[in-house]
């Protein structure tokens, strides 16, 4: 049995099935705002707004775990080595975000809500190949 990782960056918010289903039932839902990231979280996310920064092994590290955070720095080092993130990541328009922060608000039901930078591991195992077993394991905030 082998375990497998796969590591997300996104700016937005992670939404349980309710907050899912809420965004879903909006007017203003739009599919390009919303990945699945297993059976039942999803990512709400600005349609430039999300990269998959890791496969196969895990990249967030043990102290970032601990710290329940990263530093905004770790992931500045990700975009100068890869200057095509850095690019792709900063390229969402105005109202692309003015449309996921109203999102973001219908997810949480609360007109403060407010997106937020992210990184989220999620696991599963090679057992997953007649069901999808596949769990968040950490979302930790970029600070």
């Amino acid at each position: 049995m082998g375990i497998y990782w796969r590591t997300t960056l996104y700016h937005g918010r992670l939404l349980s099935p309710a907050g899912f289903n809420r965004v879903n039932k909006s007017p203003a839902f739009d599919s390009s705002y919303v990945s699945r990231v297993c059976p039942d979280r999803w990512i709400l996310h600005a349609p430039k707004g999300r990269l998959v920064l890791g496969n196969m092994d895990p990249i967030i590290e043990d102290h970032e775990k601990r710290a329940c955070s990263i530093q905004r720095s770790e992931v500045d080092r990700t975009f100068a080595r890869h200057p095509n993130l850095s690019a792709e990541w900063n390229s969402s328009e105005p109202a692309e975000l003015d449309k996921l922060k109203q999102l973001v608000q219908v997810a949480a039901e609360d007109e403060t809500a407010e997106a937020g930078t992210y990184m989220c591991e999620v696991q599963w195992t090679t057992l997953s190949a007649d069901t999808d077993d596949s769990a968040v394991t950490y979302n930790l905030k970029v600070t």
